[in-house]
């Protein structure tokens, strides 16, 4: 004789709540399923979409430019292109003299993009940052005034600035 024990349950709600259950857990996973061979042809979708404008961007045809001729017709005709002005090597003794300048995002930006250039040894980075932009109150801080003098005091040959509109006051009517 089969005893029953006070945690069997063997009413039709037991029953009816475990088919519930099974049928939640099979749709979660199908939802989990789905969800996830979304995301992967999404990514995938995105890398071959890169990759096939980086390799047409490679393997273009000379630059040209669309010209009207004297009968009015758009036509390709190429470009010159010319070299700019030769930059000297970048050297230990001769770094680059980076400027990194903003408010509390140069304060995120600022230290680990210093280190990172400096680190390759021909970088001379400069890294100033504030609490607040000072676009809402120029009193607190001016940042065009500020980033003026520096520019003239460092001469920097590359200029990262940074700075969020987070503290500018929306004006409401």
């Amino acid at each position: 004789m089969n005893r029953l024990m006070a945690t069997d349950d063997i009413s039709p709600h037991s029953r009816r709540a475990d088919a519930r259950r099974r049928r939640h857990q099979r749709k979660r996973r199908s939802t989990l399923l789905l969800s996830t061979l979304l995301i992967v042809m999404i990514v995938g979708s995105a890398a071959a979409y890169a990759e096939r404008g980086r390799i047409s961007f490679l393997s273009q045809a000379p630059a040209s430019e669309k010209v009207i001729d004297e009968q009015e017709h758009v036509v390709d005709r190429p470009v010159e292109l010319t070299k700019g002005p030769k930059r000297r090597a970048l050297t230990a003794k001769q770094p680059l003299r980076l400027w990194i300048g903003g408010d509390s995002l140069a304060g995120s930006l600022g230290p680990g993009l210093g280190r990172i250039a400096a680190d390759t040894g021909v970088v001379a980075p400069v890294y100033e940052s504030r609490v607040s932009s000072g676009l809402a109150n120029p009193g607190f801080f001016n940042w065009p005034k500020r980033a003026t003098s520096e520019l003239a005091r460092l001469k920097p040959e590359a200029v990262a600035f940074i700075i969020g509109t987070n503290d500018y006051p929306i004006v409401t009517g």
